[in-house]
C-alpha cells in the first residue's frame, strides 16, 4: 500500500481537487443559469413531486422554496386551471413524454398571468428515470396581443359579412385567405373549400365585350374592371372589381384584397337609360320636324304678307311683322339647339378616336370665317394636343365657345387665344378672350339650359354652353369659366389623357 506521501497518492489528491473544482464551477454555472435565465425553471423527482424551483419562479409567485416543493406550488395556479394542469402533467409523467401547457399563474401581487409551461423527462447517469425538468415563461403580453387580434378578426368578419360587396383576401402568393358571404355567393365557393387555393381557381372572369378570359385588376393599377364573373356552378354575374394591397405593420405588401360589386342593377339601369335616351331622341327628332314645319309656314306667309302690304296698312304694322319674323327665327334656332342637345348623349357607346385639337380648332376658324372677318377678331392658338374623343363633338365644343367669344365682344379689338397644359393625367384646354366678361355670381348659371344673361341685343337661345358642358362631361372632363366684368373670360375644360 503506497504511503500518504507517495507520488500515486499525490496524483490522486490532485485529481480529486480538479474534479471538485470542476464540480463547483459546474454548480456555479447551473446556479447562474437558474438565477439569471429568463425562464422560470423547475425539477421534479421520480415520484412526480417538485424538488426544485429557480429563484425567478419563487420570486414570481412569492413563495419560499419549502412552500413551493411537493405540490405546494399548485396553490399559485388559477383554481379553474388546476385540474387541467394536473391532468396534463401526470398524463405525460406516466407516459414519459414531453408536455406543453398554458395556464394562469398567480403573481406575488395577486394578479393572474398567463404562462407557457414545458416539461421533458430527465434520466439519471445510470439511465434510470429521474423525474422531469421544465421551464415556465410569462406569455401574458402575447396572449393579450392574440386576444386583441382575435377580436380584430371577429370584428373584421362581422364587418365583411354585413357589407353588400364581395370581398376576397389573398396572401402574397395569391392563395385565398378569406371570402365574405357575398363573395361566396358570387363565386359559388365556400370559404373553407377556397382557403389555400389559388385565386385563379376561385375567380373566373370574362371580358364583357368579347367574353375572352381576363384577370382581376392588380393592386398597382388602381383600376376598376367591369367583367363577367363565372361562379363555380356556372352562374354569370356582371361585376365591377378592384384590388388593393394588404400591408403589414412595416408597410411591406403581404397580400391583396379584391372587392366585387354586383353590377347587375347598374347594367339594368344603363339599359333602361339607353332605351329612354333613344326614345327621347326619337321624340326630339319628330317634335323638331313637326314644330319646324308650321314655323316655316308662319315665316313664309308673314314674309309674303310683308312684301305685299308693307307700308300700306300704316301704324305699327311693319314693326309687328318684324317681331313675328324675329320670334319665328328664334323659335327655329331653339328647336335646333334642343335637338342638338338631345343628341349629345343618346345612350350609344362612345366611339373614341385620336383627334388632333389643333386641326379641329383650325377647322372651326374656317367655319366661322365670316364672323371672324366681320368682327375683325384676332384668333391665335398655342400647341394643342391630340386626344381620344368624338371628333364631331370637339368641333361643336370649340365652335360654341369661339362663337360666344365673338358674340360677347367688347368695343376694343377682339383677341381670342387657345392653349393647352398637362395637369395630373389630364389635358386642360383654355380659350381666353378680352370680351365683356361675366360677373362672378353668374359663373355657374351660364352652364344651365335656357339661362341667358342678356336681352335681345345678343342673339341666342341660352343652350350653347349647356351643350358644351354636356360634351365635356361625356368625355370625362369638367368645364368652368374664370371671368370678371369688362375683363374678358377664360373658359377651361379638361379631358383625360387616356380613355378606354
Amino acid at each position: 500500500m503506497p504511503s500518504e506521501n507517495s507520488p500515486e497518492i499525490f496524483r490522486l489528491r490532485q485529481r480529486v481537487e480538479e474534479l471538485e473544482l470542476a464540480l463547483r464551477v459546474t454548480q456555479r454555472r447551473l446556479t447562474d443559469i437558474s438565477e439569471h435565465s429568463p425562464a422560470m425553471l423547475w425539477i421534479t423527482g421520480p415520484d412526480s413531486l417538485a424538488t426544485f424551483f429557480s429563484k425567478r419562479k419563487l420570486d414570481f409567485v412569492g413563495m419560499s422554496h419549502d412552500e413551493a416543493v411537493g405540490l405546494g406550488h399548485t396553490a399559485a395556479i388559477h383554481p379553474e386551471d388546476v385540474d387541467e394542469y394536473l391532468k396534463t402533467y401526470l398524463g405525460a409523467f406516466h407516459a414519459r413524454r414531453d408536455f406543453e401547457l398554458e395556464y394562469r399563474l398567480r403573481r406575488r401581487d395577486g394578479v393572474y398571468c398567463w404562462v407557457l409551461d414545458r416539461g421533458v423527462p430527465r434520466l439519471n447517469p445510470d439511465g434510470s428515470f429521474g423525474g422531469y425538468v421544465g421551464s415556465c415563461f410569462d406569455i401574458t403580453y402575447r396572449r393579450g396581443v392574440e386576444n386583441a387580434m382575435e377580436e380584430d378578426r371577429s370584428w373584421l368578419k362581422v364587418t365583411l359579412s354585413s357589407i353588400a360587396d364581395g370581398v376576397l383576401a389573398a396572401d402574397i402568393e395569391n392563395r385565398v385567405l378569406l371570402l365574405n358571404p357575398v363573395a361566396q355567393t358570387l363565386t359559388g365557393w365556400v370559404e373553407e373549400d377556397a382557403a389555400g387555393r389559388s385565386t385563379d381557381d376561385v375567380i373566373t372572369l370574362l371580358e364583357e365585350s368579347d367574353r375572352s378570359p381576363t384577370a382581376p385588376p392588380t393592386p398597382e393599377s388602381g383600376k376598376v374592371l367591369s367583367a363577367i364573373l363565372i361562379s363555380k356552378t356556372g352562374k354569370e354575374t356582371l361585376v365591377d372589381c378592384r384590388s388593393a394591397p394588404i400591408r403589414d405593420r412595416k408597410g411591406t405588401v403581404s397580400g391583396s384584397v379584391i372587392v366585387f360589386h354586383d353590377a347587375t342593377a347598374r347594367q339594368r339601369a344603363a339599359t333602361e337609360l339607353a332605351r329612354s335616351n333613344f326614345a327621347l331622341q326619337q321624340f326630339a327628332s319628330m317634335a323638331s320636324h313637326d314644330l319646324q314645319e308650321p314655323l316655316r309656314s308662319i315665316g313664309g306667309y308673314t314674309k309674303l304678307f310683308a312684301k305685299r302690304y308693307s307700308g300700306a296698312i300704316g301704324g305699327d304694322a311693319d314693326e309687328m311683322i318684324e317681331f313675328i319674323l324675329d320670334g319665328v327665327n328664334r323659335m327655329s334656332l331653339l328647336i335646333a339647339d334642343v335637338l342638338a342637345y338631345s343628341k349629345i348623349d343618346d345612350g350609344s357607346p362612345r366611339i373614341l378616336k385620336p383627334v388632333d385639337l389643333a386641326e379641329v380648332f383650325e377647322g372651326v376658324r374656317t367655319n366661322l370665317h365670316y364672323s371672324i372677318s366681320e368682327s375683325e377678331a384676332e384668333i391665335t392658338q398655342g400647341p394643342l394636343p391630340t386626344i381620344h374623343a368624338e371628333r364631331f363633338q370637339m368641333v361643336q365644343l370649340f365652335q360654341n365657345l369661339l362663337s360666344n367669344a365673338i358674340k360677347y365682344r367688347a368695343e376694343r379689338a377682339l383677341r381670342v387665344h387657345a392653349s393647352a397644359a398637362q395637369i395630373a393625367g389630364l389635358w386642360k384646354i383654355s380659350l381666353r378672350d378680352n370680351g365683356i366678361g361675366i360677373d362672378a355670381e353668374f359663373h355657374e348659371r351660364i352652364f344651365h339650359s335656357f339661362r341667358r344673361l342678356h336681352g335681345r341685343e345678343y342673339p341666342g337661345t341660352g343652350i350653347g354652353l349647356a351643350i358644351c358642358k354636356k360634351i365635356v362631361e361625356r368625355h370625362g372632363g369638367e368645364l368652368w369659366v374664370e371671368s370678371a366684368l369688362d375683363a374678358g373670360s377664360t373658359f377651361h375644360f379638361t379631358i383625360p389623357e387616356r380613355q378606354e
